[in-house]
């Protein structure tokens, strides 16, 4: 057998191969430094053309500095006409859902687009439809409200909530950075979690004289009942989930008593399990239906989130026998 010379058998290929490795890193280096500017403004025009599709009036556009929560991108046009803001709702089923804000020099939104790719096809999706993104244009750059302002996609109220959510954040920064006023951070009232619960009630009004009820067998209780303009009434009941937290749930009823929506404030319980309560894969579940309901037969619970979920059914079903105390068995009201 021949033996192997050291140069040409060995180190010669190494070398070679090393050259070649050097030269090629050195040529994708010097194309790089070509194309990435290209490429860099290429970007840059693709962005522009879509803020300029909400904010046609505007010649370019240039990069504002802004650290605002929930903001990602705050553009204002270099002939004065308007601003675009990108924003992350918070809430969404899938996650954020991002939304992008044109406003004109006087505040007014011209507008809104949606991002809904991440939320639940068929349902969730529909808020980057016209029949929601339309409600926006010509609202003053003023915070809104879902069930007033602006009303939910029927079936989801999570997603509409979170698109309403980026939103109000671009409205916030707009605010701050355009007029140079700070918007407080909005807490949800139990007046503002009914409207979610009945996002097509009209106008709520609390019961002053209603029969507040109190479950037989286990500890959830009626905290308030609101009358609906509409027709038919939210309830309010709280109970406990997982570690004896609570948990709220708001329940819609339409006059007939059928459930017309839920939203519940699930906040006290684990985060990412008992919290998913308050998600629209379970609230959703409720609408059309008439209690009692129980959990595993028309109702699925959330995955490893068992008490959390009993507890929002039975705040459900108390709900149903606190209005028929009310209006369906001649109680007051």
């Amino acid at each position: 057998m021949k033996k192997a010379k050291l140069w040409p058998d060995i180190l010669k290929p190494v070398v070679v191969l090393t050259v070649i490795c050097l030269l090629t890193s050195l040529l994708l280096a010097v194309t790089n430094s070509f194309t990435a500017p290209m490429i860099a403004e290429q970007k840059r025009i693709a962005a522009n053309a879509s803020r300029k599709d909400l904010l046609p009036t505007a010649e370019d556009f240039e990069k504002v500095d802004c650290e605002e929560e929930g903001i990602t991108e705050y553009y204002r046009a270099t002939n004065g006409t308007g601003v675009v803001v990108s924003a992350n709702g918070k809430g969404g089923y899938g996650g954020d859902v991002p939304v992008m804000v044109a406003f004109d020099e006087k505040g007014t939104i011209l507008a809104v687009k949606v991002d809904a790719s991440g939320e639940t096809k068929g349902k969730g999706d529909k808020v980057a439809e016209p029949a929601y993104t339309g409600q926006f244009i010509n609202h003053k750059a003023e915070r809104m409200k879902l069930g007033q302002d602006i009303q939910a996609v029927a079936g989801s109220t999570v997603t509409s909530s979170a698109a309403l959510n980026g939103v109000n954040r671009a409205i916030d920064a707009y605010n701050k950075l355009e007029k140079g006023q700070v918007q407080e951070e909005i807490v949800l009232t139990p007046e503002d979690m009914c409207a979610l619960a009945y996002p097509n009630g009209g106008a709520l009004t609390k019961l002053e004289t209603a029969v507040l009820s109190k479950a037989a067998d286990n500890d959830t209780a009626a905290d308030a009942v609101y009358t609906a303009e509409a027709g038919g009434a939210v309830i309010v009941t709280t109970g406990t989930g997982y570690t004896g937290e609570p948990i709220t749930v708001y329940t819609a009823f339409d006059a007939d008593g059928v459930i017309a929506g839920v939203y519940i404030d699930a906040s006290k319980q684990t985060e990412g399990l008992g919290t998913r309560v308050g998600e629209e894969p379970f609230t959703g579940q409720f609408a059309g239906k008439t209690p009692p309901l129980s959990l595993g037969g028309e109702v699925d619970g959330v995955a490893n989130a068992t008490m959390s979920s009993q507890g929002a059914v039975n705040g459900v079903n108390l709900a149903a026998q606190c209005f028929a105390e009310n209006f369906a068995q001649g109680g007051e009201g």
